[in-house]
């Protein structure tokens, strides 16, 4: 597979991972927080439905104290008069107060009148009717608070109980004022318009048979429920009363336009993503094949033309970026290569010339003579056609290895061969062994200073010193130094190759043995 259709692929796996892992979280934020803005304006309308109960129940029993610390009350208790009965208990009062029971205990919680308001008619009650509120104040006494929620096995009722004192609030109590307002259709009424909530009151055993035995037991558990519908939520909570096994519970459902409107959110979020995540995998794409993987492509074009004819020697430089600095690089391998190739092809035509000339100066009869000079002049003629020298002597010492003798000195440009010369051996032998690399045999001059030192030495000897570099290669009998070819180039860039150096030391090799010969036979004849 193309490399552009790996990074194609990767590219469009990793979007739609990332895409994925987008929607997921953005899901999970946008969802969980709007979620909890629901849960909140859940219980934010659960607490307003206990508040406005428990203010209908204060009001109750603010009017139940108004009619309990009031002197005509507090005087009946004592008088029974009947005329207090006709005037303030009449079917006109409990429409006025909208109450459904009034009672009055004296200071013994026994019931001493009460009337019951149902249907337009007001009905008188029995102590047996009362029996079960007798009982309850009996066994508590005082109500603590002085309301609460009374269930009487068939219907719930906002109650308040109050003591009944003088007009200032002063005592003794001649006993209790009970008040009871049903939880009716008009109360009902009353607390859904006070709240705006579709709400309804119920007992457990109605929830039992509505929503089931399960409902009511995670209800009781959890004081609240929430029951999630498609479009609507459906809470349960209840309040405690009087009697703690029948809990008033209240239902009450909520559109559940917040969570519609995060999914709407979340949708428009998530194209919106989805968009932009197109639009750069688009982007990103359209560089990568249409300009990257193109140049890529030119690129491989060219090295194959390179690697199969030849033809195309370079590659095209574009632009300034890192495949252009791929190219700029393999233009460079490419330079050094065609380098390599020169010093190669250079290597080996010297390489020629050396063989040539080594072969020459072997066989050469010169060596094998009696005259020193005619031999170093070939030793000096094979040395500059070897590696190029202008200029060749070859110095050897004298026996008492004061004197360096100058066997001949050959300058190519003129053809020009001298001998005789001679130097302090301690100077040049000083000379070489202070400054020639250690574990090389050779030393190589190409500093100034060291030039213009030659220079002068020459310049002693009537010789005209060159700008180029100087080598000295060893003439050597085992380990005794017997003197040196000292080769100079004419200009100071031209170097000294490693072949030129071997092709040196071997004429050294070759010589040393055959000019020692020859200058002890010499000395031998003219002695």
């Amino acid at each position: 597979m193309k490399i552009s259709r790996k990074i194609t692929l990767t590219i469009v796996l990793t979007l739609l991972l990332l895409l994925g892992v987008g929607y997921v979280g953005l899901h999970y934020v946008v969802g969980n927080k709007f979620g909890e803005l629901e849960r909140l304006s859940v219980e934010r309308n659960r607490e307003r439905v206990r508040a406005v109960v428990q203010a209908e129940l204060d009001q109750l029993t603010i009017l139940g104290q108004d009619w309990s610390e009031w002197d005509d009350t507090y005087a009946y208790m004592a008088s029974r008069d009947p005329a207090y009965l006709a005037a303030n208990l009449n079917a006109r009062t409990f429409e006025t107060l909208a109450v459904d029971l009034v009672a009055l205990y004296d200071a013994d919680k026994q019931p001493q009148v009460a009337f019951a308001y149902h249907g337009g008619k007001l009905l008188a009650q029995t102590p047996d009717e009362l029996a079960p509120l007798t009982d309850y104040l009996v066994r508590y006494g005082s109500l603590k608070p002085n309301g609460g929620i009374w269930f009487d096995g068939e219907r719930y009722y906002l109650l308040a109980a109050t003591q009944i004192l003088t007009s200032e609030g002063e005592g003794p109590s001649r006993g209790t004022l009970l008040l009871l307002k049903a939880f009716n259709t008009r109360l009902v009424h009353q607390l859904q318009k006070r709240t705006n909530l579709s709400l309804s009151f119920l007992s457990p055993q109605q929830l039992a048979t509505s929503l089931g035995v399960t409902t009511l037991a995670r209800l009781r558990a959890n004081d609240s429920l929430i029951l999630p519908q498609e479009e609507r939520l459906l809470t349960l909570a209840q309040i405690d009363t009087l009697r703690e096994e029948d809990p008033l519970i209240f239902r009450f459902t909520l559109p559940r336009d917040l969570m519609l409107e995060g999914k709407a959110v979340e949708r428009r979020i998530f194209w919106l993503l989805s968009l932009g995540v197109l639009l750069f995998g688009g982007l990103v794409l359209l560089i990568l094949n249409g300009y990257i993987a193109a140049r890529l492509q030119r690129l491989s074009a060219n090295l194959r033309l390179i690697g199969e004819d030849g033809a195309v020697r370079r590659l095209l430089v574009e632009g300034s970026d890192e495949i252009s600095q791929v190219a700029v690089d393999c233009n460079r391998m490419l330079d050094h290569l065609d380098s390599l190739r020169q010093q190669q092809a250079d290597s080996e035509a010297r390489q020629k010339l050396q063989h040539g000339a080594l072969i020459h100066l072997a066989k050469s009869d010169l060596l094998t003579g009696e005259d020193p000079g005619q031999a170093a002049r070939h030793i000096n003629e094979a040395i500059c056609a070897g590696t190029g020298a202008v200029r060749a002597s070859v110095w050897f010492s004298a026996e008492d290895r004061q004197s360096m003798y100058c066997q001949d000195l050959f300058f190519l440009p003129k053809l020009h061969h001298q001998q005789g010369f001679h130097l302090p051996y301690a100077l040049i032998q000083g000379r070489y062994e202070s400054s020639k690399p250690e574990h090389e045999p050779c030393l190589i001059l190409r500093e100034p200073y060291d030039l213009t030192r030659f220079g002068a030495m020459l310049a002693q000897l009537g010789l005209e010193g060159l700008s180029g570099t100087i080598l000295m290669a060893p003439l050597k009998h085992g380990d005794d130094l017997l003197g040196f070819i000292i080769a100079e180039r004419a200009r100071l860039e031209e170097v000294w190759h490693p072949d030129e150096l071997a092709f040196v030391l071997s004429v050294c090799d070759l010589s040393a043995q055959t000019l020692l010969t020859l200058t002890k036979l010499q000395r031998l004849k003219y002695s």
